[in-house]
């Protein structure tokens, strides 16, 4: 099996059922973001940030937004691990379906709204 299907349950399967080309993903994305004033991810900095400015240059596109990293921006103080999962049990958040993508961003935001995001955007 490979890796990605073993963490995420996502298979080559549901891509060619369901995917759409990485170009029209990534327009769309800028269509969304066009109506924020940051963006917010997990691990966003180290992963997302970097994955999705390279593939938006491929296509002469770029996402001029400032980015919170839920891993490191956010104040919280002693935990035992910055692990998504973790953090979401630690806020009594539900990490059920963890590793989906919808999933992990209603869970990365109900940690996130334990804080200040004045004092997070400051």
């Amino acid at each position: 099996m490979i890796r990605i299907t073993e963490i995420t349950g996502i298979t080559i399967q549901h891509l060619t059922s369901f995917g759409i080309s990485e170009q029209t993903a990534f327009e769309e994305l800028l269509i969304l973001a066009i109506q924020c004033e940051f963006i917010v991810a997990h691990n966003g900095l180290k992963f997302d940030k970097a994955f999705i400015d390279l593939a938006l240059a491929k296509y002469g596109l770029a996402l001029k937004l400032p980015w919170i990293d839920s891993l490191y921006d956010l104040p919280y103080g002693d935990v035992t691990s910055r692990k998504l999962t973790n953090l979401a049990k630690q806020h009594n958040v539900s990490a059920q379906n963890a590793h989906r993508a919808l999933f992990d961003v209603l869970m990365m935001l109900e940690v996130c709204a334990n804080y200040n995001w004045q004092e997070i955007m400051a």
